[in-house]
C-alpha cells in the first residue's frame, strides 16, 4: 500500500458482484434494488416478479437513476430467466393469505 492509502481501504472501489437479483417488486424489493444501486453492490441488478406491468414500471423507474451509480444495468421482468447469472438472489416476495385460503388447506 502507498503511504496515501489507509490500511483499511478496500482493494477495489468497484462493485463486489457482477449481477444481483431480487425476487419481489413490492415496496421492500424495490427499496433493496434502490439501495444496491446507490451503494454500488453490483454492476447489474435484476428484479423479478410475476406481475409484469408492476415489475416493468419499477425497472424503468430504477433504470433512470443508473447513470448516477456505479451499476451499468437495471434489468427485470416476469420471466425467471432474468435472474440467470446472478451471484446473489434476495427473495422478498410475499403471498397474501386470506382466511378462506388458510382454512381450506
Amino acid at each position: 500500500m502507498s503511504e496515501h492509502t489507509p490500511a483499511h481501504a478496500p482493494a477495489s472501489l468497484g462493485p463486489a458482484h457482477r449481477k444481483v437479483g431480487v425476487v419481489g417488486a413490492g415496496g421492500v424489493g424495490t427499496a433493496i434494488c434502490y439501495a444496491m444501486l446507490i451503494r454500488g453492490v453490483a454492476r447489474e441488478v435484476a428484479l423479478y416478479d410475476i406481475d409484469e406491468p408492476k415489475v416493468r414500471a419499477e425497472v424503468l423507474d430504477l433504470a433512470h437513476g443508473t447513470p448516477f451509480t456505479s451499476a451499468s444495468a437495471m434489468t427485470g421482468g416476469a420471466d425467471p430467466d432474468v435472474l440467470a447469472g446472478c451471484e446473489v438472489v434476495v427473495t422478498v416476495s410475499y403471498t397474501h393469505l386470506t382466511l378462506p385460503t388458510i382454512y381450506s388447506v
